[in-house]
């Protein structure tokens, strides 16, 4: 069960179905424009890389799944290939990340 629950939450990211704010303002009405899509915690873009990535808010999650290169030194490139993953391990880990944090996303989106 947890890992169909892993390859949704995958798949919600891959094809921007979730609740990011890179994506919630492209069908809010007024439509919101990219620029102005941001993250109530940073204040910065909310996509995909942002919250699966850098994000303060989701430290605790990523510290132990992330790759150690996207912990160092993260580039868009390796987060590419991070989610484009076919090694089951990393499969896995995204995962794990990816559902968490669009499991957090939904409470708060519930809640508003």
């Amino acid at each position: 069960m947890e890992n169909k629950l892993f390859r949704f939450a995958i798949t919600k990211v891959r094809l921007s179905s979730h609740l990011f704010n890179i994506e919630r303002g492209r069908w809010a009405k007024p439509k919101i424009d990219a620029i102005d899509r941001k993250c109530s915690h940073c204040n910065v873009i909310e996509d995909e890389y942002h919250c699966l990535i850098e994000c303060p808010r989701f430290t605790n999650v990523r510290r132990n799944f992330l790759p150690a290169n996207l912990k160092s030194k993260p580039s868009m490139f390796d987060f590419v290939d991070f989610i484009k993953c076919l090694d089951e391990n990393m499969y896995n880990k995204l995962g794990l990340i990816c559902f968490k944090i669009m499991k957090d996303y939904k409470s708060e989106y519930l809640v508003e």
